[in-house]
């Protein structure tokens, strides 16, 4: 939120001054596509709620984008690395699909390609003005977990090996999986992999039956999903890297349907092959971020943030204002979490007042005033915190500051 407050000022006087007389006002007004829209329209992959990238999920790379961009937003700039499309317009390019009169608009002679340099400069702030908000709300924020998947073939059963050859577990840390806006970052060697399943002949052609019997084609049938699984924990916004944990090595069939192997697990013997998991289907795409599966998980949130605010912790009851957020969630569960806090903290302003924690803020806020010599009173510290504490309960602060500073007695 912060993110996006400080964007729009700073474009807020540029949309209504210079550049607007470059850009029609439709333009300027046209909606940039919701988050949801966003989200919706990428092809993206998730496994178990996990965001895969790899080739089975072409547009994944743009979550690290946004990421990069909600880590730093004046990385849009600086200019880019690997090739002369600017930041701005590379971010464009992913999110504007969505809504094409934008999409076209911005891509036309009169937006990023335009004929001078004040116009194209004018398109990117024009952009980023109408769409930071998308963004940032879509970006994932650190830490958020990946997962790195490489196509790859079943090998064949190995006789003197008494084993199946897989492929290896994919290079976590190669620059290609984040993008030239995010490069990785690991205080541990990269971890390798074996190559080798031991089973028996009979089991390696059972679990060929089943493949096959998962898919479509033999091809299909035969190309598996080698996944690091990985956490990202920090976003350096200077430098713009990513700061990683390695979690696990995985091998899964070719849509991600089945976790076939387990690289960590120690090797079975000959004749004794490991027992793949159980089946289980990869969840939908997650709900975006804010939004929750469970009335208790939208409440445990709300109450999390509650007392994460001093605003709300120091004026209202928490638990209070959190049952009202899952019992409005009950009836929209589409809304986003800040949207059901707000609407809570407005509908229960006088039901969850915490009259105890208000006074103990005022007091608190008068010593360090006191302290600081902002004001001196008559009364006396003590005299004049206690007065002013009362009487904001009442009054407004600034007309409970202004009486008590000219009272020359209050009751103890």
């Amino acid at each position: 939120m912060k993110l996006h407050i400080s964007l729009s000022g700073v474009f807020a006087s540029i949309v209504l001054g210079t550049f607007a007389l470059i850009f029609p006002a439709e333009v300027l007004a046209q909606n940039c596509p919701t988050a949801q829209e966003i989200r919706q329209s990428l092809k993206t992959t998730y496994v178990d709620g996990i965001l895969v990238i790899g080739e089975a999920s072409p547009n994944a790379k743009v979550f690290m984008r946004l990421a990069a961009f909600a880590a730093s937003p004046s990385m849009v700039d600086e200019p880019r690395l690997s090739n002369h499309v600017s930041y701005t317009k590379a971010l464009a390019l992913d999110i504007l699909r969505p809504r094409t009169s934008a999409f076209e608009y911005f891509f036309s002679s009169k937006g990023f390609d335009g004929a001078t340099q004040e116009e194209v400069e004018a398109s990117e702030k024009t952009f980023l003005n109408v769409c930071s908000a998308a963004m940032l709300e879509l970006a994932p924020k650190a830490p958020f977990r990946i997962m790195i998947a490489d196509q790859a073939p079943l090998g064949l059963y190995d006789e003197k090996r008494g084993a199946l050859t897989i492929p290896r577990g994919p290079n976590y840390l190669a620059p290609t999986h984040y993008t030239d806006f995010l490069h990785p970052k690991s205080d541990e060697p990269l971890r390798k992999t074996d190559r080798y399943w031991s089973m028996s002949r009979s089991e390696a052609d059972a679990l060929y039956a089943r493949l096959k019997a998962r898919s479509s084609s033999p091809a299909e049938a035969r190309t598996l999903q080698a996944v690091a699984v990985v956490d990202v924990l920090k976003i350096d916004p200077e430098f713009r890297t990513a700061s990683l944990k390695f979690v696990e090595f995985a091998l899964y069939n070719h849509d991600f349907s089945e976790k076939i192997y387990d690289y960590g697990a120690v090797p079975a013997a000959r004749g004794d092959a490991k027992k793949p998991l159980a089946d289980t289907e990869s969840k939908a795409v997650p709900l975006p971020e804010g939004r929750f599966a469970t009335g208790p998980e939208a409440e445990a949130r709300a109450l999390q943030l509650c007392m994460g605010s001093t605003r709300t912790a120091t004026r209202l009851k928490c638990d209070c204002v959190a049952r009202k957020v899952a019992a409005a969630w009950e009836n929209n569960r589409e809304k986003h979490i800040y949207t059901l806090l707000n609407d809570a903290v407005i509908a229960g302003e006088y039901e969850c007042e915490n009259p105890d924690a208000m006074y103990e803020s005022y007091v608190d806020n008068c010593k360090r005033m006191y302290a600081s010599q902002e004001f001196v009173a008559r009364l006396g510290e003590e005299k004049a915190c206690k007065c002013i504490a009362e009487r904001s309960m009442e009054l407004d602060p600034v007309n409970a500051l202004a009486f008590c500073m000219l009272v020359e007695d209050y009751p103890p």
